[in-house]
Formats: structure tokens, C-alpha cells, sequence
């Protein structure tokens, strides 16, 4: 027969065990969930990379036409949106945060 502080000790320990079982779950999802953030991140930036890409060289295009031949509208959306999407120094900021981190969203 065990004694009362044996079983104390066991419920205790049983418990504890049960804690860190339920932590190591709960770093495993933040891990899963922290790298489909990053890869979410990476991908939008790609994206507006491309984007601002694409506003850039439509600007540069229209530009190279004579006047009569150029789409203002085109023009000053293609401009506007390269304006828009272009590197911030926050998002800059952000990013060297990451690469200090380990993280690197630039690929």
C-alpha cells in the first residue's frame, strides 16, 4: 500500500506531465502556424513585387510613346499604383527585422 504523500507526489507529477504534454501541442501549432504566416507574407510580397513590376514598366512604355499615342489613364494608374506599392521604409524595416530573426520572406 502507498502512502498518502507517494500518491500526492504521483497526482502531482501526472499533472504536471499532463501540462507539458498540452504545451508542446500548443508550441507545435504556433510553430505550423508561424510558418504558414511566413509563407503567406513571402507569397503577398512576391505578388507586389510583381505588380509594382508590371505598374513600372507600363509607366516606362507609355512614357517611351509620343505624346498623342500615350493612354493618360493607363499613365497615371500604372504611376499611382507603382507609387503605391513600392517599398516602404517600414516594410523595409520589417523585413531586416525578420532576416535578424532567421526569418526570410525575401525568396
Amino acid at each position: 500500500m502507498k502512502s498518502t504523500k507517494h500518491r500526492l507526489l504521483q497526482a502531482d507529477f501526472n499533472q504536471a506531465c499532463k501540462e507539458l504534454k498540452e504545451r508542446r501541442e500548443m508550441i507545435e501549432d504556433l510553430r505550423e502556424e508561424n510558418k504558414l504566416l511566413i509563407e503567406l507574407a513571402s507569397s503577398q510580397l512576391q505578388l507586389i513585387k510583381f505588380v509594382n513590376k508590371i505598374m513600372f514598366e507600363t509607366t516606362k512604355h507609355q512614357r517611351s510613346l509620343p505624346i498623342e499615342e500615350q493612354n493618360s489613364e493607363l499613365l497615371d494608374l500604372a504611376w499611382s499604383t507603382n507609387d503605391c506599392l513600392g517599398d516602404t521604409p517600414r516594410q523595409k524595416e520589417l523585413i531586416e527585422l525578420l532576416k535578424v530573426k532567421g526569418v526570410d520572406i525575401t525568396k
